[in-house]
């Protein structure tokens, strides 16, 4: 008989971020992987069951242990695969195993409840009676009575009933209902269907694949049969088919009785892509993302469970997809920012997913036109497998790609945003009934409004940061905490009428064209145009089916879009993400340069690309003018290690948050001197570390919290991680850290 079992408690609290020994009743037949409800500290609490055993550690065989109070659910064990996992993702993100086993399984989702049942019926001779002495007490066994399963939280009863606590009370003193606290999961109220999956029905191909695609998949191939855990990088140009590339891997591990993972970048992408997938794979595919509501992600989760899917395509949390077979996780666009997680725990979906194929002996496909350079320079030390394909299918090209000197348009008098070539361009692609899309990587109408007097920027009151004036609705808004305040008409600081709009976004740039091209018609693709349900589909669509002939957007239109008749694309300012504080600012632009450039001329219509710029001499922009990724790479890899910045290095960034900014320059700098001692302790002296701070963050205050950060550099990553770990448990010791939020990061993605 297992007596004992060991589980983790669902609290995200750092000081009781363990396991816990507890003595199991005879009549309890647990499993590893159920949940069940515990006391923890006079507190009901739901834990996890991560070991059964007949013999305690030698430490705990004085104490007496509490019982386990109830098991809470019999079915939906957590495997044990994604239990281990959310414990490396503990370890690995130096946050606390609940937030992570969330993370990891969101059916633990859910919180404790006091409900209310009712035990007699309405028609009872008593409750009749009692109904002239105590019409309160009558109308709250009415009100239950008329309830689903005559059951209802206690909070809602009392509310419902306009009962006082003295009436609930005499109820239970008469034994008509029962209390009891009880964990609702979230998003409960369907059922799980126990229907049997219908075999899997796949669909021949319907396309060719060109030499460099065939060669792509046999290599693959043959990784996942040899049953090894394997990450292979696919670095294919703009359009060279990486697509078909992953529907010839799936189809092979559908039809060997594997399950696949399909990552994306964009929440906004997984329609446009799944598409692709529904018409050779139909009903075997289902969508995950993060705008699920909570019912709609309870079904899904069940489906893949019962195993009625077996391709999940999503964005960055289908990483965590419990499919019984999983043998290939495809990331597309590898090198997206957004597949790193931005709340803790602040995961790397690329990490994840090798991490889940080594549990499962799998292969991990990155995909990209510019793979990251973690990932490049891993695949040129032989790290891991590098397949190339640098040639577009079918007849299309890549584009030309021309450079325009702003400055010089500026010295012959053009103050338009638009070129004159750009102009031209338009102007040739609109008469052909083609189409054109125009990148601008800032949204919104103007960039900021500043008084020309004193200098004055209006700014948002709860971050650091300037507003962005929209035209549409003539609002200032934050693009972080969504503030939103109308502009003045004199400066509030010296009362200047001489405050203006300066700098440009998608509203200026559509408002503008339109004026240059009042014949055409435009859509616009942002954030702010995106807000609401179907938005961005409904976008893509009608330009798709060329009820616009031009299509102005942020970084949204860069990745993965496949527009045959585009054969013009224009990036209106080359230069803004060159300057941001951060040493992957130069990968980033010459990135976002090559992907919205292979927009352009994807089907057998050639294709144009302008891009203007006032650093037309900048090597991150020659290069990506010249599709020349391979240079790029050596230039920025040589950079890189000069500077000793990551990969050659590691950086493990600690921010801190607090309401009150000197709470937070104190917690800032008693952590910063935690790690400065720990760096006396001797496990620790002779390594290679770098502390950098305490320093205030980029953006000091966002979002009514000031933000301070303390950073550890080093070569070894696990030993930065076991550093850390000394050095934080130091902290928690102090009172400098009460209240304080922290948010870590490994190798995070900005300064």
């Amino acid at each position: 008989m297992l007596r004992y079992a060991e589980i983790l408690v669902d609290v995200a609290n750092r000081r009781l971020d363990q396991s816990y020994h507890y003595l199991v009743p005879e009549h309890f037949e647990l499993k590893i992987g159920m949940r069940v409800l515990i006391n923890l500290q006079n507190r009901k609490v739901q834990g996890l069951v991560v070991g059964l055993t007949s013999n305690l550690p030698e430490e705990l065989e004085t104490i007496t242990l509490k019982p386990i109070l109830e098991i809470m659910d019999e079915n939906s064990l957590i495997p044990p695969d994604l239990i281990e996992l959310a414990q490396w993702l503990a370890k690995t993100t130096l946050c606390s195993i609940a937030q992570c086993l969330h993370t990891v399984w969101p059916l633990l989702k859910g919180k404790m409840q006091e409900r209310v049942t009712l035990l007699v019926s309405l028609d009872d001779p008593d409750v009749q009676t009692f109904r002239w002495l105590n019409d309160d007490a009558f109308r709250a066994v009415e009100v239950l009575s008329r309830t689903r399963n005559k059951e209802i939280p206690r909070n809602v009863f009392l509310k419902r009933a306009n009962i006082s606590d003295g009436t609930l009370d005499l109820l239970l003193q008469k034994g008509w209902v029962r209390q009891e606290t009880r964990f609702v999961s979230a998003g409960t109220g369907r059922k799980r269907e126990t229907s049997l999956p219908r075999s899997p029905e796949v669909k021949e191909r319907t396309y060719e694949l060109s030499i460099e695609q065939t060669a792509a998949v046999r290599s693959v191939r043959t990784a996942l049969a040899e049953g090894l855990p394997q990450t292979v990088l696919l670095h294919g140009v703009t359009g060279s088919g990486k697509t078909d590339v992953y529907r010839e891997l799936i189809a092979h591990v559908i039809s060997q009785g594997g399950d696949a993972i399909l990552l994306v970048p964009e929440i906004s992408l997984t329609t446009q892509v799944a598409r692709y997938f529904e018409t050779q794979f139909g009903e075997n595919v289902i969508i995950l993302h993060s705008g699920l509501r909570a019912q709609e992600k309870m079904q899904a989760w069940l489906d893949i469970l019962t195993g009625k899917k077996r391709i999940v395509i999503g964005a960055r949390s289908a990483v965590f997809a419990p499919l019984a077979n999983l043998r290939l996780i495809i990331l597309d666009e590898e090198h997206d920012g957004a597949f790193k997680q931005d709340e803790n725990p602040k995961y790397h979906a690329r990490e994840v997913a090798r991490k889940r194929m080594e549990q499962l002996k799998g292969v991990v496909l990155l995909g990209s036109a510019t793979p990251s350079l973690e990932a490049y320079a891993a695949a040129k030390s032989g790290k891991i497998c590098l397949l190339t394909m640098s040639q577009r299918v079918g007849k299309s090209l890549l584009p030309p790609v021309e450079i325009v000197d702003m400055r010089k348009e500026l010295m012959q008098g053009n103050r338009s945003m638009f070129s004159h070539l750009l102009q031209q361009k338009l102007r040739a692609c609109l008469a052909l009934g083609e189409q054109a899309m125009l990148f601008l990587n800032r949204r919104g109408y103007s960039t900021f409004v500043v008084c020309r007097e004193c200098g004055y920027v209006v700014s948002c009151p709860n971050c650091d940061v300037a507003l962005t004036y929209h035209s549409q609705g003539q609002a200032m808004r934050c693009h972080y905490c969504d503030h939103k305040e109308q502009p003045p008409l004199t400066c509030p600081k010296c009362g200047s009428r001489y405050i203006r709009f300066f700098g440009q976004g998608t509203q200026r740039v559509e408002e503008e064209l339109q004026g240059l091209l009042p014949e055409a018609s435009i859509l616009r693709l942002d954030f702010d145009t995106t807000r609401t349900g179907e938005a961005h589909k409904t976008i893509l669509e009608r330009f798709r089916q060329q009820k616009a002939s031009i299509l102005v957007g942020t970084q949204m239109m860069a990745k993965g879009l496949d527009f045959p008749n585009v054969t013009l694309v224009g990036v209106i300012a080359a230069d803004q993400m060159l300057n941001m504080p951060d040493f992957r600012a130069k990968e980033r632009t010459f990135q976002l340069l090559t992907q919205v450039a292979g927009r352009a001329g994807r089907s057998e219509k050639a294709g144009d690309v302008v891009i203007q710029t006032y650093s037309p001499g900048d090597s991150a922009i020659e290069r990506a003018a010249r599709h020349d990724f391979e240079g790029f790479f050596w230039e920025e890899i040589h950079y890189r290690k000069v500077r000793r910045y990551p990969p050659f290095t590691h950086i493990i960034r600690v921010l801190l948050l607090h309401e009150q900014e000197e709470r937070v320059i104190r917690g800032a700098n008693h952590l910063g001197a935690c790690l400065r001692e720990r760096m006396q302790d001797p496990e620790f002296g002779n390594t290679d570390l770098d502390i950098l701070g305490p320093a205030q963050a980029v953006l000091a205050r966002l979002r009514n919290h000031w933000r301070w950060q303390v950073s550890v550099r080093g070569v070894r990553l696990d030993e930065l991680r076991e550093f850390l770990h000394h050095g934080l448990r130091d902290f928690f010791k102090s009172s400098a850290s009460s209240g304080i939020i922290l948010n870590i990061e490994v190798d995070p993605l900005a300064n």
